[in-house]
């Protein structure tokens, strides 16, 4: 067998939503791409959404799929026992094989276990696939799925716990914890920022005297919890002369949940969308950034708060600690009525900003972390070429 460094090999990058929306599995997938490109691999970045070129890596390709939106994806999904959010999958998947057999990937990596298992019974029983045969399969698990990951020759976990759980049921070397990287400007840049604070108020509507609060991800029950963020809020709005900011979008399956929180909190709730690129002025202008999630896989909204100097007020679990450290951070009982109110305010004097964002870029930087993502990839291709 040939050897060849870690720079020369292959790596295919899978992500159907990229482009489309920008949840934590889409922005990581999209700087993964990047980072490995400005590493020397040879990437190819296939997406599902529309990416400018300019923003992505050397070689990307826009992959076309059932949008689990679109009327043909409802309609497949009354015709299959599946539903449209794998349909999306499976129409990714298969259109992807062309490019995938044209570039000849040592590796593939993706986020969706669906296109690595859809893969994998392709390669495994038409015997048609050798253009990819001997691909790594990597997926990154930012979620909480658990072993056995049949089809996966390496899976990387962005929590240790998750982590050390697969790895007491599979082959140790087959799991390993990396944090979810996050870009992180100068110092310099989030002090600049921070001092726009007024005018991103202004810009916003919002009275400059106000303390905001922001939080950022899905406006939903389930995930985010942003009914009980209103109604903690509630409680001390009008004390602490408060305002929450969300941004992201109204969850599908909460539709009406926008409304109830301008009931909970009238005049002093706006929503907004904004491009990943332009959320850091809104946290830096923050005087918190809140969540209620119960359980987080990538944590990217933690470290991107740190990355800003934010304070983070919490739901107070290992992982989170091992996530953020001390470092302005405030962890509370999210499952409690009343806590997260409590401990809002104890965010409003934390000093320790400029800590925040030197921990988080120590720990949470490209820069400190994309080496060892190339490594781990080139460790699973060189184990699986071994096994040949």
């Amino acid at each position: 067998m040939t050897h060849r460094s870690s720079t020369e090999f292959r790596i295919a990058i899978a992500s159907p939503g990229a482009g489309a929306t920008w949840r934590g599995y889409e922005i990581f997938a999209v700087q993964l791409a990047q980072h490995l490109d400005a590493l020397g691999a040879n990437v190819l970045f296939l997406h599902g959404g529309a990416i400018d070129h300019a923003e992505g890596t050397h070689h990307s390709k826009r992959v076309r799929r059932l949008d689990r939106r679109s009327l043909g994806a409802r309609a497949a999904s009354l015709l299959l026992p599946v539903g449209p959010h794998s349909i999306e999958q499976y129409s990714f998947a298969a259109a992807a094989v062309r490019d995938l057999h044209e570039f000849q990937p040592d590796a593939i990596v993706a986020s969706e276990s669906v296109l690595l298992a859809l893969w994998n019974k392709l390669r495994s029983t038409t015997g048609r696939m050798e253009s990819f045969d001997n691909a790594a399969f990597i997926l990154t698990n930012g979620g909480s799925r658990t072993p056995p990951f049949h089809y996966a020759d390496l899976v990387i976990h962005h929590a240790n716990d998750l982590c050390e759980r697969a790895a007491s049921v599979e082959a140790p070397l087959k799991h390993t914890s990396l944090s979810c990287p996050i870009n992180i400007s100068e110092w310099d840049a989030v002090l600049q920022k921070r001092a726009a604070r007024e005018e991103v108020l202004a810009g916003l509507g919002i009275p400059a005297q106000r303390r905001l609060i922001v939080a950022v991800g899905a406006i939903d029950t389930a995930v985010k919890r942003l009914d009980y963020i209103a109604q903690e809020l509630a409680t001390v709005a009008d004390v602490h002369d408060l305002h929450l900011l969300m941004l992201g979008r109204e969850s599908p399956n909460d539709p009406g949940l926008l409304n109830e929180v301008r009931s909970i909190l009238p005049g002093r709730s706006t929503a907004r969308f904004v491009e990943h690129d332009h959320v850091g002025r809104y946290y830096a202008a923050a005087d918190a950034h809140v969540s209620a999630s119960l359980s987080e896989g990538f944590g990217r909204v933690f470290t991107e708060a740190q990355a800003w100097g934010t304070p983070n007020v919490v739901h107070d679990t290992a992982r989170t600690r091992a996530i953020l450290g001390e470092p302005a951070t405030i962890y509370y009982d999210a499952t409690q009525a009343g806590q997260l109110a409590r401990c809002l305010v104890k965010a409003f004097d934390r000093s320790d900003r400029r800590e925040a964002w030197k921990n988080t870029s120590a720990h949470h930087s490209w820069d400190a972390l994309g080496e060892q993502y190339l490594q781990a990839i080139a460790s699973a291709i060189t184990r699986r070429r071994g096994r040949q």
